[in-house]
């Protein structure tokens, strides 16, 4: 990985890397003419720092931050860095800019107890489009006048929301059977009461990815009928640092599925988590995590949905190839995050989990979008031929021009629809 600067009509190269286990940094705006501004690692957090852009000297920029940083905003108007985005499972930023950071003080005392996000404003600051929501709140957005101070209400997720109040969310933490600390997100039922509850253990997608501290529609449809919802924060997950996501590398199907199976043990041990009633969902990476605790350690799950997972890791890693070119940077973060390269067969068809629907106890539900270019629309329709095969109880739901991101309302509708027809009768939350 290469970084270069045009003077004039030449480009020169600033800086090389060579190693792509972990993108060195990134460039997120320029401070004046010849001061990049990047996100750099050091040790286990990512810094920012100067990039001199004719020496390519790397100076801290602010050395009086001691947090992970995730993430650069810049004003659209001037391009010049105005916040900081700290890593992290809740939203924590640092405003530059003095006058937005007196803003969201402001806003902060006149939305108490939510996560308030500057969204957008105008180039002088007087109307500020703001985003308000919490883990029980849906998300709303406001105009907010600077020079009245009155915020009035555009928009929210869903109108005939209001007034309704959404089970709560807790970040909590067990151990690994290793000993490493995992996050874990968890939504009870609002008529919980002392009782085992029915359980969906819903890994996310990425799987270098996260969940957050913020509304997540899934999870409180699920809470809303009477499921206990966990989400483990799987070793190789972002916002725990660098080496928590790096213990992901090499671990599909690995140590990373093992932190989800023990997060249903540890609901167990809780005394929340009915063992005999739980489903494990997922979509992404998180389909893949749902497939394969279906088919490696079927004695645990009632039942399995994976949307769009992947479950042939050597199709998959042909289709990169063939889109993306073997050399490129896509196959070989892949095969570093994997772990795999082409000629571990073995290991591929040990972890994928189209080689080992013969395993399988439980009905599976799957569903995938057409016009998925992330992951393939073959990979879910491979894995229901394997069922097939097997002699397995499964549901497939082509979703027709439909992405990998659910982005149309009527699918999302018809996937929480199709979710909660196929969970009832096995999960009986009634009971």
């Amino acid at each position: 990985m290469s970084f270069w600067i045009k003077d004039g009509r030449n480009w020169r190269k600033l800086l090389e890397y060579t190693d792509v286990t972990n993108t060195p940094f990134q460039i997120d705006g320029l401070l004046d003419d010849n001061t990049a501004l990047v996100l750099d690692y050091d040790g286990n957090k990512r810094v920012a720092k100067k990039l001199n852009l004719t020496t390519g000297a790397l100076t801290p920029a602010y050395s009086d931050d001691t947090r992970s940083i995730s993430a650069v905003r810049a004003d659209p108007f001037t391009k010049v860095p105005i916040a900081l985005f700290y890593e992290g499972l809740t939203l924590q930023i640092r405003w530059l800019d003095p006058e937005l950071a007196r803003l969201q003080d402001t806003l902060n005392r006149a939305f108490p107890n939510k996560h308030v996000y500057l969204a957008s404003w105008s180039r002088d600051k007087k109307r500020i489009i703001v985003g308000v929501e919490s883990a029980s709140h849906q998300y709303q957005s406001y105009l907010f006048d600077t020079t009245s101070m009155e915020a009035q209400l555009l928009s929210e997720l869903e109108p005939s929301f209001e007034g309704f109040v959404f089970p709560a969310k807790e970040l909590l933490k067990f151990n690994a059977r290793d000993g490493l600390e995992i996050p874990v997100f968890v939504t009870k039922p609002t008529n919980a009461g002392t009782r085992r509850m029915p359980t969906i253990i819903m890994p996310h997608g990425g799987p270098e990815s996260q969940d957050d501290a913020g509304f997540d529609y899934i999870a409180q449809f699920l809470a809303t009928r009477g499921y206990l919802v966990i989400q483990p924060q799987f070793r190789g997950s972002t916002g725990n640092g660098l080496a928590f996501a790096n213990a992901g590398r090499g671990e599909w199907g690995g140590k990373m599925q093992n932190d989800v199976s023990e997060s249903l043990k540890w609901a167990v041990d809780q005394g929340w988590a009915d063992s005999s009633r739980v489903c494990i969902v997922g979509a992404s990476y998180g389909g893949y995590a749902a497939l394969a605790g279906a088919t490696m350690t079927p004695e645990l799950y009632a039942c399995a949905i994976s949307f769009a997972g992947v479950s042939d890791l050597a199709l998959m890693r042909m289709r990169l190839e063939q889109m993306q070119g073997r050399s490129s940077g896509t196959v070989s973060y892949w095969h570093e995050h994997t772990g795999l390269t082409r000629f571990d067969t073995a290991r591929i068809r040990a972890i994928s989990p189209v080689h080992l629907a013969a395993n399988v106890r439980a009905p599976i539900l799957l569903m995938h979008g057409k016009d998925d270019s992330v992951v393939p629309f073959e990979q879910s329709r491979t894995m229901a031929n394997a069922l097939r095969a097997a002699g397995k109880t499964y549901q497939f739901i082509e979703l027709e021009g439909e992405d990998h991101h659910l982005s149309k309302q009527e699918t999302r509708e018809r996937f929480l629809v199709e979710m909660e027809r196929f969970l009832a009768p096995i999960l009986r939350p009634e009971q």
